[in-house]
């Protein structure tokens, strides 16, 4: 669950700094703010809402509910949901090693005409640069051989061939996001705005725009995406070395802050608050038990066929002959939803994910009350495994 909720506090803020701070900011600043949100977030989980409260609600649980299953109709659950992620992670692992691959037969196959500590440059048909190897175009004049160079140099000096290889391994395994998209996007374009910025402290805007057009017209572009540098995005680096105002430092906490309230957004789905008609068993005093206890709607019957239809006995629980009871703890709100599910106790973890997974499917349950008012209850329901 945190997983979805981590890409949906990505996605907020990806899309916040776009739309706020990628033209406007600092372009210095944006590199490391670019480059630190997904790691900033990853955490998300551990910053959920607090809910001590739950854990003085009162304790009800249920006589054991005894599942059996017929071997021979036995089938494994199978999560699709995570074959195709798992999967998708693989295809994009395959093309990130395809790209590198291409990109050192790329470099093996231009001519070394300079090299030392610092630098390695090649000449060849493109104006490229991935870590301390430069290519440069070879039909250039000299002048516009100086420029490149300059351009391709601070790419170097940077180490902007880290950020995108960083770039390259979040897509591979958030490949399903389409916020990571744009963040890498922005970060590659935020490269340009830095080498151009170097570039134009030793040549002049105008002579570099010029430059620049030129080679729009001529230069066969590379991917976007790809882990080398490239000359695109032309009009948005035009406009940015012409920009005389940034926006004030301090805005870059407006980030943090919408993550904490996407947070809680989406803490709040299946975690809401309890208000003051929790009842509490701090004193163990048999009068603070609900006058109405939840009861699963059409009564236990209706429970016991909802459980028999959905729980699906593990393969591997059922091959190594797995039984036993599997105690289940949730929360059942006000409004009568299932919530904080956990498995107190299972003989095995197959069986353990079957009966939480199973339990989450829930419908609503009529709430339990106290004193004419619906009020939250912690249940824990036995479910008994057999073959």
């Amino acid at each position: 669950m945190w997983f979805i909720e981590y890409n949906i506090v990505l996605a907020a803020v990806v899309v916040l700094f776009n739309q706020l701070l990628y033209k406007k900011g600092n372009i210095r600043w944006n590199r490391w703010v670019l480059l630190s949100i997904p790691f900033l977030f990853i955490g998300a989980n551990y910053f959920k809402t607090n809910t001590s409260a739950f854990e003085s609600l009162t304790t009800i649980q249920y006589p054991s509910i005894a599942i059996n299953f017929d071997q021979s109709v036995v089938t494994e659950s199978i999560d699709w949901l995570s074959i195709v992620y798992i999967v998708g992670v693989i295809c994009t692992v395959l093309f990130f090693l395809l790209s590198v691959f291409s990109l050192v037969i790329q470099f093996s196959k231009q001519r070394i005409v300079e090299k030392n500590n610092k630098y390695v440059i090649y000449q060849g048909e493109v104006n490229t640069s991935f870590f301390n190897h430069v290519i440069i175009d070879k039909d250039l004049s000299e002048e516009n051989k100086h420029i490149v160079l300059l351009h391709e140099k601070a790419h170097v000096d940077q180490r902007h061939s880290i950020d995108r290889v960083v770039v390259a391994i979040v897509q591979c395994f958030l490949w399903f996001n389409p916020a990571v998209y744009l963040w890498g996007k922005m970060i590659i374009t935020n490269h340009e705005f830095l080498a151009d910025k170097e570039v134009t402290r030793k040549e002049s805007n105008e002579n570099y725009t010029l430059f620049l057009l030129n080679q729009k017209l001529k230069i066969k572009n590379l991917n976007p995406y790809s882990l080398t540098s490239n000359m695109s995005n032309l009009k948005s680096r035009v406009m940015k070395m012409n920009e005389k105002k940034s926006v004030l430092r301090y805005t870059y906490l407006i980030l943090p802050i919408v993550a904490i309230a996407t947070l809680s957004f989406t803490f709040n789905d299946k975690e809401s608050v309890i208000n003051n008609t929790v009842v509490s068993s701090v004193n163990s005093d048999p009068i603070e038990d609900p006058d109405v206890y939840p009861k699963f709607k059409g009564g236990n019957e209706a429970l016991i066929s909802f459980l028999q239809k959905e729980i699906k006995y593990p393969k591997k629980a059922m091959d190594k002959n797995t039984q036993g009871k599997v105690l289940v703890s949730m929360i059942i709100s006000e409004q009568g939803e299932v919530t904080k599910v956990e498995a107190l106790k299972s003989p095995s973890e197959e069986l353990k994910k079957e009966a939480e997974r199973v339990v989450k499917k829930m419908p609503t349950w009529s709430p339990g009350e106290k004193n004419g008012k619906v009020v939250a209850v912690k249940v824990v329901l036995p479910i008994q495994f057999k073959l």
